[in-house]
């Protein structure tokens, strides 16, 4: 038996015609018609690129900055043991600093258990120095036998 549909989508089915290839502009006019929900509404938008995700060169990728940022608190957390260095991260506003208390409790969040001896952690270091690591966005860097850490 097929499903009943609702009032509100049978009035928003009238006013599509059926076969018809709208602009851009004409279906967010079209949509703006739309009856309304009583629950914020979204939109989903879907594009037939004809690419083969598989192939690096081909790949797309996107960001949108929201209005009011991510809703995630950051927290900065200073690994120093010299007094200037102390009072310098707290002056620039770090939440935590100290060296000892926050190497183990970073060592008990680690998978392995154990924090990566500095010749492993030598390249992440130098490449989140350099100019290079402003074009990451969401990315992993594997440290520590390939346990990702970022």
């Amino acid at each position: 038996m097929p499903k009943k549909q609702s009032k509100r989508y049978r009035k928003a089915q009238e006013l599509v015609e059926p076969g018809k290839r709208y602009s851009v502009a004409e279906a967010a006019d079209l949509v703006g018609k739309f009856p309304k929900a009583k629950f914020d509404e979204s939109i989903e938008l879907a594009f037939k690129m004809g690419i083969d995700p598989r192939k690096t060169d081909q790949m797309i990728r996107g960001t949108v900055r929201l209005p009011n940022g991510s809703g995630k608190e950051v927290k900065v957390l200073v690994f120093a043991k010299e007094a200037g260095a102390i009072e310098a991260a707290k002056a620039a506003g770090a939440e935590y600093v100290g060296f000892d208390e926050f190497i183990e409790k970073v060592t008990n969040l680690i998978p392995t258990g154990r924090m990566a001896q500095p010749d492993e952690y030598k390249a992440a270091i130098q490449f989140l120095c350099s100019d290079a690591s402003s074009y990451m966005n969401g990315a992993c860097l594997a440290m520590d036998r390939g346990h990702p850490m970022w």
